[in-house]
């Protein structure tokens, strides 16, 4: 497998555990104290950050090296979705965050309408990973050759994934200990 493959795989892994914190704050609706705001603008400002500026971008480079003539209609119609979800994740992000902020600066909205779009947007992330992780990567791993995965991995410098790797503690450090904390609590 290549450096780039397992790159992925890891950055997948890490943002299943955001998730989890976006969906934990999300749960905080139910009680009567609610979510942290803050800190759902932090998962999605990281994600926006890393997943969108490095990530997605080096997935479409190594989803370009796969041959639609060899692709079964599962890996064509999942590449597709996927393509389709490399533009439209972000449009979700920028809408949760808006709505987000604007409670931030004291408008009023329904708290349905919150739930409803961190909802959509966790159902579309949960679904994309698992297109990916059980359909593309696989196809990527059979169909590239070890020339091509050198290459791949040559070409794709990587940026160092600023909450698990190079840790910028002024930004996200208190987030990484709530990941650390929301998994504890699952146990």
């Amino acid at each position: 497998m290549s450096q780039l493959l397992t790159q992925f795989a890891d950055d997948h892994r890490r943002l299943k555990r955001l998730l989890f914190v976006l969906r934990a704050q999300l749960d905080r609706f139910d009680k009567d104290f609610g979510p942290d705001y803050n800190r759902l603008l932090q998962v999605l400002e990281y994600v926006a950050d890393y997943g969108e500026q490095w990530h997605h971008p080096a997935e479409e480079r190594a989803f370009a090296l796969l041959d639609p003539d060899a692709l079964n209609a599962r890996e064509a119609a999942a590449l597709e979705r996927v393509s389709a979800q490399h533009r439209e994740l972000p449009i979700l992000a920028r809408s949760v965050t808006e709505d987000i902020e604007a409670v931030l600066q004291g408008v009023v909205m329904p708290r349905s309408k919150l739930e409803e779009d961190v909802t959509r947007y966790l159902e579309e992330q949960i679904e994309h990973l698992r297109l990916e992780d059980e359909i593309l990567f696989p196809a990527l791993d059979t169909q590239l050759d070890e020339a091509q995965r050198q290459a791949l991995d040559q070409a794709m410098d990587t940026p160092g994934d600023p909450m698990f790797d190079a840790r910028d503690s002024t930004r996200f450090d208190r987030l990484y200990y709530d990941i650390l904390e929301a998994e504890h609590d699952s146990e």
